[in-house]
């Protein structure tokens, strides 16, 4: 594995050294392509695989795993809500011996060609182990993710072969009452990165009983750099019409629709959010939905391996999707 950890901490070095750089040009092809692609958001993506990649912290990932010993074909549907999603799929591909296959999202071309460049750039002979491709015909096993619908279609068309596949999901964030202003505006970079698309921005909150929403709404109105992407506030006018014809009950900050609800899947430029008594009670609730979420953002340490307020978008390498460990699926074929 020595070799892999030289290829991520070079890749690391050259995030750093020539994409960054490039940030204006890259994201104006990136925004052309995917309107959500704001320099902002990709800046947060590459930041976050900088961190990441760091050696010690790609030491303790590769630990005690070896590269496997027959090569398959590995292929990946990846998935284009938020900048580089799919490029850890690809990177544990890559580091288990394995060949790519690659069905690119069409709204993540362009990043993921310059990902594709540095690493072959680093390693020429990478190039004979990825392939970019509309379909994946003739692989050994997959990794798709998709949404609740295409994941049905997923389990169908690769039923016969070693999976993963990935359905909706979301993240939840569980506040004490006792949150300092600094901690709640993290709880808003939670809320508001990636404009709230990916599976670990907070899409609801739990409050204890009696706690006053009216304090936490000057803070999340700070956010209003969302108010610049004319996506989402189409969906911001949308809601709130919607809302507003039902004669629903509900905050407006101007750039977030507040809403209080059980639900956990909240659509975008919306954040629910529910009261609780006990703590015991939220935390039989979660655990009844850990399959839809992803993670929880909290300092009340109730044992469901929270993460700090402000730490969602930034989880490491051994932190997977859905959380099913997709290196030991790879070396396990």
């Amino acid at each position: 594995m020595e070799n892999y950890i030289v290829l991520l901490g070079e890749l690391r070095r050259r995030i750093s050294s020539e994409m960054l750089p490039q940030l204006d040009l890259i994201s104006k092809q990136a925004a052309i392509e995917n309107p959500w692609f704001t320099k902002l958001n990709i800046e947060l993506a590459l930041n976050g695989w900088i961190s990441a990649l760091e050696d010690n912290k790609v030491r303790r990932w590769l630990s005690n795993k070896m590269s496997t010993k027959i090569s398959r074909k590995i292929g990946i549907v990846a998935a284009g809500n938020i900048p580089l999603v799919g490029l850890h799929d690809f990177l544990c591909v890559l580091v288990s011996g394995h060949s790519v296959v690659f069905k690119k999202s069409k709204s993540d071309q362009v990043l993921m060609d310059y990902m594709f460049k540095l690493l072959t750039d680093i390693d020429p002979s990478l190039k004979d182990r990825i392939l970019f491709t509309d379909r994946l015909n003739g692989v050994d096993a997959v990794i798709a993710t998709g949404s609740n619908n295409t994941s049905r279609y997923f389990e169908y068309y690769f039923s016969k072969i070693p999976h993963i596949i990935r359905k909706s999901r979301t993240s939840v964030a569980l506040l004490s009452g006792n949150e300092s202003t600094a901690e709640l505006s993290a709880l808003g970079k939670d809320i508001f990165s990636y404009f709230g698309l990916g599976c670990r921005n907070i899409s609801k909150i739990y409050l204890p009983q009696g706690y006053d929403i009216l304090t936490l709404l000057p803070i999340l109105e700070q956010f209003d750099f969302v108010k610049e992407n004319n996506k989402y506030m189409n969906n911001y006018d949308y809601q709130r019409a919607l809302l507003m014809m039902n004669l629903d009950r509900f905050y407006d900050t101007g750039n977030l629709i507040v809403i209080e609800s059980d639900r956990l899947h909240s659509g975008v430029s919306v954040l629910y959010y529910e009261y609780y008594t006990v703590l015991d009670s939220v935390k039989s609730d979660l655990i009844s939905k850990s399959d839809q979420i992803q993670c929880v953002a909290s300092n009340c340490y109730i044992g469901l391996n929270e993460v700090a307020l402000g730490q969602t978008q930034y989880p490491e390498l051994w932190e997977y999707a859905d959380n099913v460990d997709v290196l030991d699926f790879l070396l396990n074929i």
